[in-house]
């Protein structure tokens, strides 16, 4: 994960917000979408997961982050 961020971010759940932001962009209210990344990405991301589940996806990074920090990293989440 790390080798995806700029230089010096690291993978937390504190930098959640900023790895977000850098890996999908801003929700754009209107479309339903993330400036980079489509509802159609989404969909072959998560097959089993419906589409309209897209907004949910700041939630889902973040338990990733949650988890991978509490199990490889310092754990003080």
């Amino acid at each position: 994960m790390a080798d995806t961020l700029p230089a010096g971010m690291a993978v937390s759940l504190d930098n959640a917000d900023a790895i977000f932001e850098h890996w999908f962009g801003k929700f754009d209210e209107t479309n339903k979408e993330y400036e980079g990344f489509s509802q159609k990405e989404f969909t072959a991301a998560f097959p089993d997961v419906a589409v309209e589940a897209c907004e949910f996806l700041p939630f889902i990074v973040t338990q990733c982050l949650w988890f991978f920090d509490m199990f490889y990293g310092d754990g003080t989440v």
